[in-house]
């Protein structure tokens, strides 16, 4: 078979399934747009190759994509194309990844394990030849073995960590592996494996006195604030008015959590603009790092950062080239 052939040539295992190579970028974003969980894909240049294959289990899908640089958006119809909400749970096994969102930029590397939620719009881009592999599950999975998405301490467990070592050595195997057992024994086995590898996540901890109606709430208002990080204004009354509740029973949820709204706002401006900075790759000033995380008067951010962290940002960069 031609390589020209082999890269057209596609067979769907079913509604849900895929496998393909491609020879072009242009095939690789046909290919994207009809995944369960599609991605448009930005047109580039060069020499590309590309392979994806995406098989369904129950509810949930196993899937593996090998693809060169390139970049692409999950927006609100891609999102809306899909059947249900799904997180993803991908082990990056070669390459180099940046992945934004809720205002969140996540950098991965090979070894590098990643838990992301394709009910949010993102962005990605791919900056060398990546490989990885990938599980989806149905987010009502996900939740029966974690508070929930807004509950994890971090979405990437580095891979320099045992938990990485430990999970990425059980992902890589749990598809072959379940074909190996009978079709009746498959669903309890998958089941006990989704919640060991999810038991390696670290989740933050209950805020107490809060009810599971008002952390839900509080749930809500962090992801909004995570969309809006690049707003100068965040206001209580904008975000109130968003959930559909009082401005005073917002102040009273964030007062449960020991930090008020606008100490919570500004940690996060923070700590987007530590991520934006840690990047070695940024070459963005001080002043643009600051507008970009909703800081528009430079000297307030250069306060704001230097109060919390006890160094100026322009020291923070310095040391993050030094590293």
């Amino acid at each position: 078979m031609s390589a020209e052939h082999k890269g057209r040539e596609y067979r769907s295992v079913s509604k849900r399934g895929l496998s393909q190579i491609c020879e072009s970028v242009g095939e690789f974003a046909s290919a994207a747009s009809r995944m369960e969980v599609g991605w448009t894909i930005r047109p580039g240049s060069g020499q590309f190759r590309a392979a994806v294959t995406q098989e369904p289990f129950a509810d949930s899908l196993f899937g593996e994509l090998h693809y060169y640089p390139c970049s692409g958006v999950r927006d609100a119809d891609e999102i809306a194309r899909s059947k249900q909400d799904y997180v993803c749970l991908t082990l990056y096994e070669e390459g180099e990844m940046r992945m934004i969102q809720r205002g969140r930029t996540i950098d991965a590397r090979a070894g590098d394990f990643v838990v992301w939620d394709t009910s949010a719009p993102s962005t990605f881009e791919c900056l060398a030849p990546t490989r990885c592999k990938l599980i989806w599950l149905p987010q009502r999975l996900f939740n029966r073995h974690v508070a929930g998405f807004d509950s994890l301490e971090n979405q990437i467990i580095p891979r320099a960590s045992v938990a990485a070592a430990v999970v990425g050595a059980h992902v890589r195997q749990l598809h072959p592996m379940l074909a190996a057992f009978p079709a009746r024994k498959q669903a309890k086995i998958f089941e006990s494996s989704i919640e060991f590898i999810l038991s390696c996540l670290s989740e933050r901890p209950l805020a107490p006195g809060l009810t599971k109606q008002q952390q839900a709430l509080l749930g809500r208002a962090k992801r909004l604030i995570a969309e809006w990080i690049g707003i100068e204004e965040i206001t209580p009354a904008a975000v109130a008015q968003e959930l559909g509740i009082s401005v005073r029973y917002l102040h009273r949820l964030f007062a449960l959590t020991g930090q008020s709204l606008m100490e919570y706002v500004n940690s996060q401006r923070l700590e987007q603009a530590c991520q934006i900075m840690s990047n070695w790759r940024s070459k963005f000033k001080v002043a643009e790092v600051a507008h970009q995380v909703g800081f528009y008067d430079a000297s307030h951010f250069n306060r704001t950062f230097k109060k919390k962290f006890g160094f100026a940002p322009s020291q923070y960069k310095s040391f993050q080239a030094l590293d």
